[in-house]
Formats: C-alpha cells, structure tokens, sequence
C-alpha cells in the first residue's frame, strides 16, 4: 500500500531521477541540470520540508519505492539567501561546463563564475546550448524567485512554495488519497 512520509537520506537518487523523468520532453536534453535547480536544493537545505510518495515495495509498474514527491520552503526569501550562501558553494565543478562559455553571475559571493567551453558533439544543435545556458541562469540566481512580476506581490501574503513530481505510470491511481 501506498502511503506518503517523510524524505530520507537513502531516497535522494530517486527524487533526483524522479525530477528527470517528470520534466517536459522539450526540455529532456537539459534534464540533467534540472535536479539541481528543483529537488536538490529542497532535499539539501529543507529536508524537513520534504515528502515522498512511497509505493510499499519496487514491485511496480516503474520498479521503484518512491515514485513521487513534494519539496519546498515555508519562507522563499530565507530559502533564497540559504540557497545562495550554502548550496551554490556545494555544486559540483563539472556542472558548469557548458557548451559554451558563459559568465553567470553569482549574487552570493558578487562574483563572476566562468566556465570552460566543452567540445561541441556533431549532433548538437543551438536550442540545447540555449536552453542548457537558460537553465544555468536560473540555478545560479535564485534571487529570481523574488522578482517574477506575477509573485512579488505574493511573497509577503504567501511566503512558502512546493514542488510536485509524480511519475507518470503512479498518476491517477488515488496513491496520494487518505
């Protein structure tokens, strides 16, 4: 039986990979950058925050136990200031080379990160590079959460926000109901 509990240390590789297969498909070959922007963040400075769907056993259509979750922050703007104090120092270095170089700036420690450019494979194409670039913009500069000209007003009012993923073969399946 289904049931929904707490986020343990030993669930990390499957909301990591759970935060993979549930992005877009236009956005698939960008995946591998999503974690870090929306689950490890939350798992890593707001654990407490954090649940998983657990099926009660991997002996299901996706051959996992934990086929789901939801992470977030009671207060955005303390997240926001942890998350570029504390996480950003904590991302690996092979994280930021992307296929091009690229200045991102990091509000955190005013500082300019620059990576090194990776050789281009042939079947690269520039919509990966941009969305690859877009993507690293975002995890660099959580400040942005603040700013969205539809949440600013919000924030005051409604300081917390969450994440759901649920994988798409757990969906509909009243897993999640009382």
């Amino acid at each position: 039986m289904a049931f929904i509990r707490e986020y343990q240390g030993g669930d990390y590789e499957d909301v990591v990979e759970i935060c993979k297969l549930t992005a877009h498909p236009s956005i698939h070959s960008s995946a591998d950058i999503l974690p870090y922007i929306y689950a490890i963040p939350y798992i890593t400075l707001e654990h407490a925050h954090a649940l998983v769907l657990d099926a009660g056993s991997s002996d299901n259509e996706c051959g996992r136990r934990v086929v789901g979750y939801i992470i977030g922050t009671p207060d955005t703007k303390i997240f926001v200031e942890r998350y570029k104090k504390e996480y950003i120092p904590t991302l690996p270095p092979t994280l930021l080379n992307i296929s091009e170089t690229a200045a991102i700036s990091d509000a955190a420690t005013k500082t300019t990160v620059t990576s090194q450019a990776e050789e281009k494979e042939e079947d690269d194409d520039g919509d990966d590079d941009d969305l690859r670039r877009m993507f690293m913009k975002i995890l660099m500069n959580p400040e942005d959460m603040l700013h969205s000209a539809s949440t600013s007003d919000l924030i005051p009012h409604y300081p917390a926000h969450l994440h759901i993923d649920i994988l798409p073969e757990s969906r509909g399946r009243g897993l999640a109901g009382s």
